[in-house]
């Protein structure tokens, strides 16, 4: 877009327009006052950053631009070298307002809420119930940070499914979660047909969906045995158990999502399975707690809440180093998986995936071997392929630009 032309005029209050054009500001709705409000305060605290940002080193800069996308998932102050350091890594997916964010903020206002109303006036429970106020308070924060946030697909998913959940639960109707989820999904889809082109729309509601099924398999199995031990033998087994656990996870997330992933970017980073196993707890255990943290505290004391975000951004730039020093090392420099995705690798994939979307017992696992095999064939082939031959391709911009690949 070319912007043609701009004003800063303001009407006098003795123009004779002056009352409609107050009716008009006072006739607005509540939500676009509120979304007005939340606009302002998202670029006051991105000024906050910025403030003194020629001082700080470009190690700081970029660890402070990825903090503020933490908190506000606004992405302008991170240069490309930045975002493609993430990428090679795998964890792009860190930088967007996911669920988790939106979730962790809802749940420790609703426990602050419930911990005031339990040392005031616990007389309220007589007349509303214990989980109604939690429900309420975490659906209020839930979308006020996520219009705080811009209200992607990710956050709006968090805060919609919030609310429908809490409505099942209201009106005691036996539907599960997936369902529900995927009711979400296809509403989402009919008030804004333009989300299907979004990546993050397909990446939310997919990888969600697969942890709630990978939680159902996995609730069935046992962690534990019976067999006697002492309390330092039983600390290491939980403790390989959930390390074991989280890399099937992961190498279950990466599998699943890799057809998705292929067909949206053509590229995947090979190393996500490696550094996600560290990052994602890194991101949501210390780095989301404090940066929240730090932004209510900013509304209170500000002076506190730079104190918290001096100690997010160190973390921060340690990581990137840890990561450059990773992604560097040349005996894994070949991290990219490259290979265009047609309609045969789409059925490959969506046959090795059945035996796991069916009901258990109704084909065979074995069966999966098969179309694995030949799936792993062709995006190797389609790999050696595309690092040995050259395309040239005309950028259709004007400029008569080319591109060599």
């Amino acid at each position: 877009a070319n912007i043609l032309a701009t004003s800063s005029a303001i009407l006098p209050s003795s123009h004779p327009q002056s009352y409609s054009n107050s009716y008009l500001l006072s006739s607005d709705s509540y939500l676009t006052r509120l979304r007005t409000a939340i606009d302002q305060g998202r670029w006051q605290l991105c000024q906050h950053f910025y403030k003194d940002w020629a001082t700080n080193t470009a190690a700081e800069q970029q660890a402070k631009a990825v903090t503020l996308s933490l908190l506000t998932g606004d992405r302008s102050l991170i240069n490309r070298e930045t975002k493609d350091l993430y990428q090679l890594a795998g964890i792009s997916h860190l930088l967007a307002i996911s669920g988790t964010h939106v979730l962790f903020l809802a749940i420790v206002l609703a426990g602050i809420v419930i911990l005031l109303i339990n040392r005031l006036y616990p007389a309220l429970y007589r007349h509303i119930p214990r989980w109604h106020i939690r429900w309420w308070v975490m659906i209020s924060a839930a979308f006020i940070y996520a219009l705080f946030t811009g209200f992607d697909v990710p956050a709006a998913r968090t805060a919609w499914m919030l609310l429908a959940i809490g409505l099942t639960r209201l009106t005691l109707l036996p539907v599960s979660t997936l369902r529900v989820l995927f009711a979400l999904a296809v509403l989402m889809a009919w008030h804004d047909p333009y989300v299907l082109w979004q990546a993050g729309y397909w990446l939310s509601f997919i990888a969600v969906g697969l942890l709630l099924k990978y939680e159902d398999t996995s609730q069935k199995q046992p962690l534990t045995s019976n067999q006697p031990s002492t309390s330092y033998d039983k600390l290491l087994k939980r403790l390989w158990l959930n390390f074991k656990r989280l890399f099937k996870l992961q190498c279950w997330l990466f599998l699943a999502l890799l057809p998705v992933t292929l067909l949206l970017f053509g590229k995947a980073s090979l190393w996500g399975l490696i550094v996600n196993l560290f990052a994602i707890g890194l991101f949501g255990w210390i780095i989301v707690p404090l940066n929240l943290l730090a932004g209510l505290c900013y509304l209170i004391l500000p002076s506190v809440a730079d104190i918290i975000w001096t100690s997010v951004t160190a973390i921060v730039s340690n990581l990137h180093e840890l990561i450059a020093w990773l992604t560097s090392m040349p005996v894994l420099s070949d991290a990219w998986l490259y290979t265009p995705v047609n309609a045969a690798i789409l059925l490959m994939a969506l046959l090795t995936m059945l035996p796991w979307l069916l009901p258990r017992g109704l084909i065979s696992l074995w069966l999966v071997l098969t179309p694995l095999s030949l799936l792993v064939l062709t995006v190797y082939a389609n790999q050696q392929s595309l690092t040995t031959t050259h395309t040239l391709y005309i950028l259709p911009t004007g400029d008569h630009l080319s591109l060599l690949h």
